[in-house]
Parts: C-alpha cells; structure tokens; sequence
C-alpha cells in the first residue's frame, strides 16, 4: 500500500516508503488500511483537535481509511492530514495523521474487518426497521427483514409489500429488489452500540432503527400486542456514540 520515493544523496539514489509521498486523497473504494501508532488515540466526529470525542483507538488496531483533509494541519510541532477512518464494527470518525501507519494493515485487515461485520450484522438485521426521526420520534417508513432474504415494506399503517433483499458485507450496504420508503440501497453504519440503516425519499434522507426482533411479531395496537420477543426503542432517547461518557486522557493522542 506505500508507495515508493527515490531521495538522491549525495550521488546515490535511496528509496524510502511513504505515504506522504503521494497526494492521492484516499476514499472508501481505495483499499487503504492503517495501523493506530498511538496510545489511547482519539476519534473525533470532526476534522479538528477540539472536535468531540466518539471514543478511543488501541495500539495496533486496523482501521480502513476512507478519507482525507485537503491540507495538513499544524498541532504542536507536528503537521499531518488529517484521516477520516472505518474501524471493524462500522463505527467513523477523524484521526490525526502522526497516529497511523497508513499501509500496514493490508488486504488481511480488509478480509478480517469484513468477515467480522459479516458474522455480527448477519444476524443483527433480521427484524422490523422503523424509521426514526433526528428529535427521536417515529416515522413512517418501516422496512422488515426476515433471515431468508425475504423483506416487507410501506409507507404508514398501509397494506405491506414484499421482495428480495442481499447484503453486501464488503460495501455495507443491502440492496432492495423492490425498493421501499427508504430507497433502493440502505447504507448500514453503527451508532453506539446499535446499527442504522440509511436511506432516501423524494431526496429527504431516512434512518431507520431496528425497533424488534421478531419480524412476524405484531405491531403496536394489533390484537396480539405484547408478544415480541424484542424490545421496543424509547424513541425520545437516542444511544450516545461509543466513548461520548469516557473521560479524556490528561493529553490527547492526537497532539492537544
């Protein structure tokens, strides 16, 4: 993944592995993964030092590099891009460039990270979907996936329709055959401890927040209410990011 510079000294001429070398701006197609150099390393939603927190990096974890500033950025004697970063449970965020070791992971990274995504979200999805609003109240889309490939879908309190649906593990993404309220493809994050699905509608983007388990269960108000076997989300509540309550080390990992 590095890419090679030749630096002539004095009459010879040293190849050196960098990555800095190269202005290629790294994107999620690119297959670039990174080793955390640091302790403790920060993993802010934004691209700044005084951004917040979503939670902190081990020494020697992989993560997969989506993303990167335009320009380097100066903190304390460092001046680094700053990187926006995958880790393995689907989780983004920024880290700055003195705390990776871009290329180092390689393709095993890529086949490790996606092969755990596979083995949690393969089971994990199967469940009704409903949307959920940004102030945390219910929508009106709802999407429900049943193990065999089967889904449902509407649009409020309407008759449900039914198609096909694939999970891509490698791009995160499941891909409708019939469509639904949230569009054909639902892009697949992690927020906290939980998953969203992302979507549109008429350009007005849709998240959905597995609300039961139990896709053949009834829903709220029909007659056999009560028996899921999942649990309902208090939806005036929204889960905090992994590490939003974790208290900071005296000095951050990412130069502050």
């Amino acid at each position: 993944m590095m890419n090679r510079c030749t630096v002539p000294i004095a009459g010879l001429a040293i190849v050196l592995f960098c990555v800095a070398c190269d202005d290629t701006v790294p994107t999620e197609n690119s297959g670039l993964f990174a080793e955390v150099t640091g302790d403790e390393v920060s993993l802010r939603i934004d691209p700044v030092s005084f951004a917040s927190e979503i939670t902190f990096l081990e020494r020697g974890s992989e993560v997969q590099v989506i993303g990167r500033t335009d320009e380097r950025v100066k903190i304390g004697n460092l001046n680094e891009f700053w990187y926006r970063i995958r880790m393995p449970d689907g989780i983004e965020g920024w880290v700055y460039g003195s705390n990776l070791s871009i290329g180092s992971a390689g393709t095993a990274a890529s086949a490790s990270s996606t092969e755990r995504f596979q083995k949690e979200f393969g089971l994990s999805h199967v469940g009704k979907w409903w949307e959920v609003r940004a102030d945390g109240s219910t929508g009106y889309a709802r999407v429900y996936f049943w193990p065999d490939g089967v889904y449902k879908y509407a649009l409020g309190r309407g008759d449900m329709a039914e198609g096909k649906y694939e999970i891509d593990f490698e791009e995160r993404v499941i891909r409708l055959d019939k469509g639904s309220p949230a569009g054909e493809t639902l892009t697949i994050k992690r927020l906290g401890p939980e998953y969203r699905l992302y979507g549109a509608r008429n350009d007005r983007p849709v998240i959905l927040r597995r609300a039961f388990i139990d896709p053949d269960a009834p829903d709220p108000g029909e007659e056999e209410e009560g028996n899921d076997t999942g649990t309902a989300p208090t939806q005036s509540e929204e889960t905090a990011p992994t590490g939003s309550d974790v208290t900071a080390p005296a000095q951050s990992a990412d130069g502050e």
